[in-house]
């Protein structure tokens, strides 16, 4: 039987800017583990034996199935977005795209204690109802 390669999960990924990527290589019907599991962002080898201490990869054999995880901390739209492609010694490579999103900077503003605020409070759905909106005045105390 032909190992078969996969990585977890839809074929496009999307993460927010600063978090954690986890992504899961799974590799099965193999009668051994493969010696080696390369991870691969475009056409670089990822660097988890590197000293920045953003990549990890764990590997374990579980019966006849071998998972490879790869951890990427601190999410970056320029540094980490693309395509990841997990390659073993006995199979063909699976790969993956990842879109890191960027933050989005809110309108948050400072209020001050005693004044007035108007909250908006709006919906994509149309009210069944039929009902007006109200919108109403707080004081922030």
């Amino acid at each position: 039987m032909v190992p078969h390669v996969r990585i977890q999960g839809s074929p496009d990924i999307h993460v927010n800017q600063g978090s954690v990527i986890n992504l899961t290589c799974i590799i099965s019907y193999s009668p051994e583990a493969p010696a080696f599991i390369f991870w691969y962002h475009g056409d670089q080898v990822v660097p988890y034996d590197s000293e920045s201490g953003r990549f990890s990869v764990n590997t374990e054999k579980l019966g006849r199935e071998t998972r490879s995880h790869l951890v990427i901390y601190d999410a970056s739209p320029n540094r980490d977005s693309g395509n990841y492609t997990c390659k073993p010694s006995i199979a063909k490579a699976a790969s993956i795209k990842v879109h890191v999103l960027e933050r989005t900077k809110s309108n948050l503003s400072r209020i001050v204690q005693g004044s007035n605020i108007q909250l908006e409070i709006s919906t994509d759905e149309s009210d069944p109802w039929g009902e007006e909106k109200t919108f109403s005045t707080f004081n922030v105390r």
